[in-house]
């Protein structure tokens, strides 16, 4: 956007077809910068129980001064994906206006306390479906994926192909049988 006087940069976001509370289920981890009496800037993990019930750990740096807090709250999110946010930890109440985004995997933050410009961003901790557009094979072309146990015990999670039409793709397994998986 742009005036005689200035311009504004920004980004747009498609929310969710709706939202509700249950919507902002799970932990997310957080970031908020701005001024409130100071320079401040928050990072930390809230969780929600997709009941209108939020915790927050965090650490907060306050005109240069650090504190671990903890907190609690509450959210109520209506069917447009905006909402509503009151936390509260040792230093008081702070009020939030809120956008989910990206289909649930973000939220946007706006401070509405008197005297605090304060925004940020937090993004989903939960593993979500990812989608491989480029996955190929046939026509002397193929896609490899290779999956890394970095840990000391054994993991097993699904995976799943699935075509344009919702239905299986059947994918060729090493050594040229195939397989639907």
């Amino acid at each position: 956007f742009s005036s005689p006087t200035g311009v504004i940069v920004g980004r747009a976001y498609q929310a969710p077809q709706t939202c509700g509370n249950g919507s902002l289920s799970g932990s997310y981890g957080f970031l908020l910068s701005g001024v409130s009496g100071g320079v401040f800037s928050e990072e930390g993990q809230v969780i929600s129980d997709g009941n209108g019930n939020l915790s927050v750990t965090s650490v907060v740096n306050s005109n240069g001064t650090v504190s671990q807090i903890p907190g609690n709250g509450t959210y109520s999110l209506i069917s447009n994906c905006s909402g509503t946010a009151v936390v509260t930890s040792q230093f008081g109440s702070n009020n939030y206006l809120f956008a989910v985004v990206q289909d649930g995997q973000s939220i946007l933050f706006l401070a509405t306390d008197p005297g605090t410009t304060v925004a940020g961003t937090a993004q989903s901790q939960s593993l979500v479906p990812s989608v491989l557009p480029q996955f190929v094979s046939g026509g002397g072309w193929y896609s490899a994926l290779y999956f890394t146990n970095t840990g000391n015990s054994a993991v097993s999670f699904p995976v799943n192909f699935v075509g344009v039409d919702g239905n299986p793709l059947s994918v060729p397994a090493v050594g040229g049988s195939s397989t639907v998986v």
